[in-house]
């Protein structure tokens, strides 16, 4: 087991015991690898959050991971992690226990072949769940409004967790229309009353529910290249698809925001902001995804284009010809490092423009905080780091 310190640096000692527990820290560049980073910090402009709230002031709590020295590839400083965390929690249980007992959606297969209702059910069994996917949304969306609205969110994540694959984006329309159209059933109902509730949302404040239902009902993702691209940001490009536009979505409908997503100056930061939320994803799902290649293919593929494909760090490994994973592992920091800079200035410009109106400020600051809290997801999600990243805390 992986021995960790820092619980005390990460959060102040009242609140370490209302935090999500943190039992795993997955750490995807090998310990004995050498790394000369850059920490200088970036913190949202002028909004710097307080390090010790209480109840009375937010709905967050902040974690400081770089001061805890976790392996949180990151340059932004604060990660904010919603304080009501046990509701979106109880809400992803639900749905999972309502789709494992459900007999006709859950016959659906994934392109593995397994029936959606087994996953939900493996994935109850296992007293690893809490640890997955269901952490993720506590941490990515932590200004919600109202609690019911990281509930709504919390439940589509886990949705796309166990439809994950390039498929994903497919099985989803499907599994909405037969929603929509199939038996009456306690599963379907209780999305019948989450859109409800979501148009009722919207019609409170913001627009962002209806961004959400187009991007869940949007056209399946062709992410395939040739295995021919010339940079990472090339084949980055291919890859701002239908999760990352959910995950904008999500951003908004979790605020109650109106701002405009398809202005230039949100569109040039979204587009940056995607490619970050890749890299970061791949950065620290390398060891399991390149487990899974292992066991579906001979390893005389790996220089196909389906492993070309498969990930950023073989992406990089690919371009600059590195036989070992460490070195383009490696890159891959770098560059997540290198894109936050990138983000960094472009929100400096985008907060110069006069008159910045306070729903864009708003925006981007809850998009910045979504990038900390993905990136502290990825690194304490037990199905990245597995029983090796078990943590220790002394």
């Amino acid at each position: 087991m992986a021995a960790r310190t820092g619980l005390s640096i990460l959060t102040s000692d009242q609140e370490q015991w209302r935090i999500r527990p943190i039992n795993y820290v997955h750490d995807p560049l090998p310990r004995s690898l050498p790394m000369t980073l850059d920490i200088t910090e970036l913190p949202f402009p002028d909004a710097q959050p307080q390090i010790h709230n209480t109840r009375l002031i937010c709905p967050y709590r902040v974690l400081t991971p770089i001061r805890a020295g976790l392996p949180y590839y990151s340059r932004i400083p604060h990660v904010l992690e919603y304080k009501n965390w046990h509701a979106s929690i109880n809400a992803s249980k639900n749905f999972l226990e309502l789709l494992a007992a459900d007999l006709n959606v859950g016959d659906m297969t994934t392109r593995a072949g397994m029936r959606l209702r087994d996953l939900a059910v493996r994935e109850l069994d296992q007293m690893l769940c809490e640890d997955r996917c269901m952490r993720a949304a506590a941490y990515m969306y932590p200004f919600c409004d109202a609690g019911r609205r990281l509930e709504i969110v919390a439940v589509l994540m886990v949705m796309e967790c166990l439809f994950d694959g390039k498929t994903g984006q497919q099985l989803i329309v499907e599994f909405l229309k037969c929603l929509e159209t199939g038996e009456p059933s306690p599963l379907r109902q209780l999305f019948r009353d989450m859109f409800a509730e979501m148009k009722s949302l919207d019609g409170r404040q913001g627009d962002g529910g209806a961004q959400i239902i187009a991007a869940l009902n949007g056209p399946a993702d062709d992410v395939n290249t040739t295995g021919a691209v010339q940079c990472l940001q090339e084949w980055l490009e291919t890859r701002r698809n239908s999760y990352t536009d959910r995950v904008f979505a999500y951003v908004k409908f979790s605020i109650g925001s109106t701002v405009d997503l398809a202005q230039p100056d949100i569109k040039i930061f979204k587009e940056w902001a995607a490619d970050h939320l890749t890299m970061t994803s791949d950065l620290y799902s390398y060891r399991k995804e390149k487990e899974a290649w292992y066991a579906e293919h001979d390893q005389s593929m790996m220089h196909g284009v389906e492993w070309l494909d498969l990930n950023a760090v073989t992406v990089m490994q690919s371009l600059l010809s590195w036989p070992r994973d460490e070195a383009a592992l490696q890159s891959t920091v770098f560059q997540v490092m290198q894109s936050e800079q990138y983000l960094f200035e472009e929100l400096h410009c985008l907060l110069a423009k006069p008159p910045v109106d306070a729903e864009t400020r708003r925006y981007v600051r809850a998009v910045w905080a979504c990038l900390a809290g993905h990136t502290f997801y990825c690194m304490t999600s037990e199905s990245n780091g597995g029983p090796g990243a078990r943590a220790v805390w002394t």
